[in-house]
């Protein structure tokens, strides 16, 4: 299969799963008929991959996995348990010395739009932050400048719907957390 088909397989089966996981409120997780912190993961991971596979090959230094964990939806505050939970998944990739991050970003603004993504108006030029209607999880490129020994790197993630969970230091999210990329 063509790369350009797979990617747009992949990023079919991706929205798909990811407007499914975001169908419910937090409300309506809490009432155990949404989706559960687990029904975000995988298709977090993989819209994050699948972002990250953008990026020419020919272009990158090396790829650094990052945080892959979830995160409390309100401040303490409001969720003292931290029960409104998001996935949220991360990978930085090094660009080699002769590539410029603005060039790479351009290529991901050209990937991302042919696909139906939007960027969004007030992001900045050294970052972007896609959506696509159905998607229930935001893709976000940052990037970091050129040194003397890299073009600089591109961090790209993703954070998918809040969703009701048993609380942060409960079983579930323990697990999750536990069982790595």
């Amino acid at each position: 299969m063509p790369a350009v088909t797979r990617t747009l397989a992949a990023a079919t089966v991706i929205t798909f799963a990811l407007a499914l996981a975001g169908c419910a409120s937090g409300e309506t997780a809490a009432n155990g008929s949404g989706p559960s912190l687990a029904d975000t993961k995988s298709p977090v991971q993989l819209l994050r991959n699948e972002a990250a596979d953008r990026i020419p090959a020919g272009v990158i230094a090396d790829v650094i996995p990052g945080n892959d964990s979830s995160s409390a939806c309100k401040t303490v505050g409001e969720d003292p348990e931290g029960r409104e939970r998001f996935w949220a998944s991360d990978v930085r990739v090094e660009l080699t010395p002769e590539t410029t991050v603005e060039l790479v970003l351009s290529k991901l603004l050209i990937s991302f739009t042919s696909d139906g993504w939007v960027k969004s108006e007030d992001s900045g030029s050294a970052s972007f932050q896609f959506t696509r209607e159905g998607s229930a999880a935001d893709v976000n490129v940052t990037t970091e400048q050129a040194t003397e020994n890299s073009g600089g790197a591109v961090i790209v993630s993703v954070q998918g719907p809040c969703v009701m969970t048993a609380g942060a230091d409960s079983d579930e999210v323990r697990k999750l957390e536990a069982s790595g990329n």
